[in-house]
């Protein structure tokens, strides 16, 4: 075999754009954000994935949100803007029902913002997403 016949397969080059370890939720945790609302999947410090039947994106992706846990809210008027592109999935064998998952980032945080969200990931998250 000539050298120049002989193709090794190129390297995949992976950057990773995340800043900040996420983790995966404990179920249960609700985002309601205006008059949206979905189930938190994982968090991170910089932000969070939710799923989701329906997600109104007319204000701009943009906004406040809380995230509530068995009726408390857990985390209050957060700066939030949605990040483009959200993956579908069936939900159940009937595929009656479309979920779709939403990726938000946390805009800036106060000092008591920064104290909730690191209270909530001790508290009701767990194992790296």
């Amino acid at each position: 075999m000539i050298d120049g016949d002989l193709q090794m397969p190129q390297e995949q080059c992976f950057t990773e754009r995340r800043r900040h370890p996420r983790f995966r939720a404990m179920e249960g945790a609700v985002v309601l954000a205006s008059s949206n609302f979905g189930n938190v999947l994982n968090i991170s410090k910089g932000g969070m994935a939710v799923s989701y039947i329906n997600w109104d994106n007319q204000k701009g992706g943009k906004g406040l949100l809380d995230v509530m846990y068995e009726g408390d809210v857990v985390l209050h008027d957060f700066p939030f803007s949605v990040i483009p592109e959200s993956e579908t999935y069936n939900m159940g064998e009937s595929r009656m029902i479309v979920m779709k998952q939403q990726r938000i980032k946390f805009g800036p945080l106060t000092p008591g913002q920064e104290a909730q969200l690191d209270l909530y990931l001790n508290d009701y998250a767990f194992g790296e997403a």
